[in-house]
């Protein structure tokens, strides 16, 4: 760098002014991009709770088709039990070989898979109450739809009475 006297030296950097409309600018744009990307987490959560129950859905219709019995799937708050309360499918849910084929994960039945609680903000919900159970053709006794909201996003997983699943987004829990 060449030597410059001592009254023109050059200046490095940026003034306080520069700075502060700077650091304006940058916070106005951060306040824009925090909702749409609390959005994306919120979608992005509802979906993979909504695949994963949809995939312990699947499970149970094949399990009952395989096995020829009954596969029930009920709402659990200990992973040891069904929840009879229904209290919410948010606390987690059980799939079992149902011998007796009541909804209820009693002794003698087989655990097939035990899905653990989820994240509080979210809410699950199954309009038939805390058990839906798949005969050994794999057909439902009734038709419903689970729910899956977390504040705007909402999906929904339809079962039809030949046991069949479909996932469909929704505008709003019911």
């Amino acid at each position: 760098m060449p030597y410059v006297s001592g009254l023109h030296r050059p200046f490095f950097g940026f003034t306080l002014p520069e700075l502060l409309v700077t650091l304006a600018v940058a916070s106005i744009l951060l306040t824009f991009a925090a909702s749409p990307v609390k959005s994306l987490v919120a979608d992005r959560r509802v979906a993979a709770i909504t695949s994963e129950i949809y995939g312990s859905l699947v499970l149970a219709r094949s399990e009952a088709i395989k096995q020829q019995t009954t596969v029930s799937v009920c709402s659990t708050v200990n992973n040891s039990s069904c929840d009879e309360t229904n209290s919410g499918w948010q606390h987690g849910w059980l799939v079992f070989s149902d011998k007796n084929r009541d909804g209820v994960f009693n002794d003698g039945d087989q655990l097939i898979r035990a899905v653990s609680e989820k994240p509080s903000i979210v809410t699950i919900s199954w309009n038939r109450g805390y058990s839906l159970s798949f005969n050994s053709r794999g057909q439902t006794s009734t038709a419903g739809s689970f729910e899956v909201c977390e504040s705007s996003e909402v999906r929904a997983i339809v079962i039809s009475m030949t046991g069949r699943a479909r996932v469909e987004e929704r505008v709003s829990c019911s």
